[in-house]
């Protein structure tokens, strides 16, 4: 019997949590939801049996969980919000999203026939966009190696389906340069020989990039990438794949 009356209480106390996160319609209907995901600005994403599901704004007369209750006006306008989520729940969608990514890609590269390789990574908070990235230049021919690490800053749009941005900073460049001539190597193929030097010097990252995100976690993408700085620039573009919290 004790065991009976205990399952009892739980199944109740359980109803009656749930019953306190819910949203209301204009047509007077409610759906009850584990969580609000987010605020958009024409539409909430709300969590429910772990699923998101969306609802335009425009249908919800209010919405009423732990953190408090929102009151929407007949546009779909929030006229009144928790005061402690205020800052949280702008209108503008994709603006006070806290994510975070790491992307690595390949590619081409200005200035010679190579390869490019790079790892990047970012954080992104109310549009602003914080990244490091290392980037390699590894030229076959006409061209010496440059690798370069950046920190840089940028701002970023984010939404449902991917991310665009465009970013600058600053960093440190090492790469190669021809020094004293040494000679010819002679025969058919032959070719000039000189004393490699390695430089250090100050450049000016830059960077735009577009992704689309193929899930919550991950995305695909181009990197159009740059640096400009005293010894040689360098630029290129890659194919990226980006792990992290996306949305």
């Amino acid at each position: 019997m004790k065991t009976i009356l205990t399952v009892s209480l739980i199944i109740l106390l359980t109803q009656v949590l749930n019953s306190q996160n819910y949203i209301q319609l204009k047509d007077g209907s409610t759906i009850e939801n584990d969580s609000i995901y987010r605020i958009h600005e024409n539409h909430v994403e709300y969590l429910k049996n772990g699923n998101l599901h969306d609802l335009p704004k425009k249908n919800i007369s209010k919405i009423i969980n732990k953190e408090g209750t929102w009151i929407f006006d007949t546009l779909g306008n929030v006229i009144i919000c928790p005061e402690d989520t205020i800052q949280q729940s702008p209108d503008k969608p994709g603006s006070n999203l806290n994510l975070w990514w790491v992307n690595s890609g390949m590619g081409s590269i200005s200035g010679g026939y190579g390869t490019a390789y790079n790892f990047n990574f970012s954080m992104h908070s109310n549009n602003n966009l914080y990244s490091m990235r290392y980037t390699s230049n590894i030229v076959i021919l006409w061209g010496n190696d440059i690798t370069e690490f950046g920190l840089l800053y940028g701002r970023s749009a984010t939404s449902k389906t991917g991310q665009a941005s465009v970013s600058a900073g600053i960093g440190i460049v090492r790469g190669e340069k021809n020094g004293e001539f040494l000679g010819n190597t002679g025969g058919w193929f032959s070719f000039d020989r000189y004393e490699t030097l390695t430089y250090y010097t100050v450049g000016i990252p830059l960077q735009t990039q577009l992704f689309i995100n193929l899930c919550p976690y991950v995305a695909l993408g181009v990197t159009l990438y740059a640096n400009v700085n005293p010894e040689q620039n360098l630029g290129g573009g890659l194919i990226c794949l980006r792990f992290g919290k996306l949305r």
